[in-house]
């Protein structure tokens, strides 16, 4: 899409709060206003998974071809942030417990949040952004509070109102 340039993040599997294989496609912004050149880094992700002739399946896999779980990063992932809050206290104080504060899927989900509040993109583009919320804040349940115009809104239409959250990163 030439006017709004992005990724098409695609996730298949199994997702907290959902029953059964499901699939959520998530628009990225192609750079973000800080920065971050999210096409460039999906471009090469799949260049090198292509180079290892992996056209299909997870992207993260152990040794033995087994979908890796978000969890098995987390050791990594609080060693990065001590280092920084180590290095430069701040942007991450020294209060913050890291491993007991920052769990991956948590954090990462909270930082997006928080930078498109400070970014001033509108509560509702957030809430569209992250209309799964509705399923996992029903914990195993049926979102009680899905709206319809949320389950058949089309993300091709809705490309520039998604956008807007992944551009404030």
């Amino acid at each position: 899409h030439l006017a709004l340039p992005h990724v098409l993040l695609c996730l298949l599997g199994r997702f907290k709060g959902e029953r059964g294989e499901r699939y959520h496609m998530m628009p990225i912004a192609w750079k973000t206003d800080s920065g971050i050149e999210n096409g460039k880094w999906f471009s090469r992700l799949v260049r090198s998974l292509q180079r290892k002739h992996r056209e299909h399946g997870a992207v993260f896999i152990d040794k033995r071809g087994k979908r890796k779980q978000a969890s098995s990063f987390e050791q990594r992932f609080f060693e990065i942030l001590e280092r920084i809050q180590e290095e430069k206290p701040g942007i991450i104080s020294a209060s913050v417990d890291v491993p007991e504060d920052c769990g991956i899927s948590r954090t990462i989900r909270r930082s997006a949040t928080t930078r498109a509040r400070l970014a001033k993109v509108s509560e509702a583009d957030i809430d569209a952004n992250n209309r799964w919320r509705t399923v996992e804040a029903a914990r195993g349940r049926a979102p009680a509070h899905k709206r319809i115009r949320d389950h058949y809104s089309e993300i091709s239409l809705m490309l520039e109102v998604l956008l807007r959250f992944s551009q404030a990163q």
